[in-house]
């Protein structure tokens, strides 16, 4: 009989999930569940038909199902960082690019020199020399 008494001393039963709280899942506001085990996780469990479920496996569940539709969530818009003082913003793809120096115009005339003869090492023939 002492050994049965050994066994069944001990303590509480610890609970494998512990309440957190209670959110809005699927339009519904129902409790929200943490597993409580050494380790820190993120995963949040709901109960639903008796069992405790994920609660992005039954989210999905329910999108699959039709009973439910997603919640789109408008991305919020990032401000863009400034362009540098040699740049400016395109309107149409909203990067930065490169002001074009405006460069001054050709004079017209023949400016240049009279054929003047090359030796046949300067000139753009590939023949031999």
């Amino acid at each position: 009989m002492d050994e049965l008494d050994q066994g069944i001393l001990g303590g509480a039963v610890k609970k494998v999930y512990e309440p957190m709280g209670k959110k809005s899942v699927c339009g519904k506001v129902t409790s929200i569940y943490r597993k409580n085990n050494g380790r820190a996780s993120s995963k949040i469990y709901m109960r639903h038909k008796g069992r405790y479920c994920q609660v992005k496996n039954f989210e999905k569940a329910m999108i699959a199902a039709g009973k439910w539709k997603p919640t789109k969530k408008a991305a919020a818009k990032k401000s863009p960082k400034p362009c540098k003082s040699n740049q400016h913003r395109n309107p149409a793809t909203g990067r930065c690019v490169k002001n074009k120096v405006v460069k001054s115009p050709k004079k017209k005339g023949s400016s240049r020199k009279t054929s003047v003869k090359r030796s046949a090492r300067h000139s753009n023939r590939q023949g031999s020399y």
